[in-house]
């Protein structure tokens, strides 16, 4: 079972009509509603897995599905808004349903 979970910095905030992306360390990119914006020096905490869990343990809480895996990467749809991660030993198979919880 797929899992991920880290304490990132946010590195760089890119904002695109209602959305905003989220550079994480140097592996992670998040888009998210432009609400929830993190600014750029913030600690968030980012947790990937296939086990859901208490939406209300998170700040921003969502689900998505795998549509592009690679040998050390991995790209989320969920409702529109991408999840990608790079740098990874084992990246879910395309298909794969992935529940995502950020808490700022």
């Amino acid at each position: 079972m797929y899992s991920f979970e880290a304490d990132l910095d946010v590195v760089k905030v890119e904002m695109e009509g209602g959305v905003a992306r989220l550079f994480l360390g140097s592996n992670a990119v998040v888009e998210v509603p432009s609400k929830f914006a993190a600014g750029v020096g913030k600690k968030i905490h980012l947790k990937i897995s296939e086990e859901r869990d208490e939406p209300s343990n998170w700040s921003v809480y969502m689900w998505g599905v795998v549509y592009a895996s690679g040998k050390n990467s991995y790209r989320i749809s969920a409702g529109g808004f991408i999840v990608g991660l790079d740098n990874v030993d084992k990246p879910p198979q395309v298909g794969t349903k992935l529940y995502i919880g950020i808490k700022y």
